[in-house]
């Protein structure tokens, strides 16, 4: 019960850093009842996280990710940009992952080096593709590419996984809420929402991917 409560703490501490974040460098005021929702959010993602894994050093990864994620989504939807600094903040938060992982510290990022080396190969023939796509008609940012680049270290399975989740997500509320009419759309909110699914039901997609 003890831990819980410091990740509370913790939480609270994250959420704090994000306020402070988006009101000083994007001048984006949060309201009081977002300040609730964000931080209510994080302690059950927490939970969630606990349940699942019974692991607290993978909360204490994964829940800075979950902040950056969503400063990536503010900032792409609001200048239509990725910041380089955190997608390199993320890369590095998982590398330590990984490297806690394979010392059986915490669960399971990937499934062996063949896994990361496929992944990495895949970003570099989609980002060759995309390169000349966009010398006619713009499909997506580089921003997008290089954010999943700072994620290529959860393995091929799980980076499709991401971007089919993503592209899914971002049909349903730009068909819904935008009608499709919008000339940009700023994917990093959607690729930030395919990777917390990911990254939050790793394990459940793990055994998912062993029977196949």
């Amino acid at each position: 019960m003890f831990y819980h409560l410091l990740y509370i703490v913790y939480c609270l501490f994250l959420t704090a850093v994000f306020i402070y974040i988006t009101k000083k460098y994007l001048n984006v005021k949060i309201k009081i009842i977002e300040f609730v929702l964000l931080l209510f959010s994080l302690i059950v993602i927490h939970f969630v996280l606990f349940i699942i894994y019974r692991n607290l050093i993978y909360n204490l990864f994964v829940l800075p990710i979950i902040i950056i994620l969503l400063l990536i989504s503010i900032i792409d939807n609001k200048e239509f940009i990725i910041p380089d600094t955190l997608n390199l903040l993320i890369f590095i938060i998982l590398l330590i992952l990984s490297i806690l992982s394979i010392n059986n510290i915490t669960p399971k990022i990937f499934f062996n080096t063949f896994d990361i080396i496929v992944s990495i190969v895949f970003l570099l023939l989609i980002s060759l593709i995309i390169y000349l796509i966009n010398k006619k008609v713009e499909v997506m940012g580089f921003g997008d590419i290089k954010l999943l680049f700072s994620i290529f270290l959860i393995g091929i399975f799980k980076l499709l996984l991401v971007i089919f989740i993503s592209c899914f997500i971002a049909c349903i509320i730009e068909g819904l809420f935008f009608s499709l009419k919008r000339k940009i759309i700023p994917f990093g909110p959607y690729l930030s929402i395919g990777i917390i699914i990911v990254l939050v039901f790793s394990k459940i997609f793990n055994l998912i991917f062993t029977f196949f």
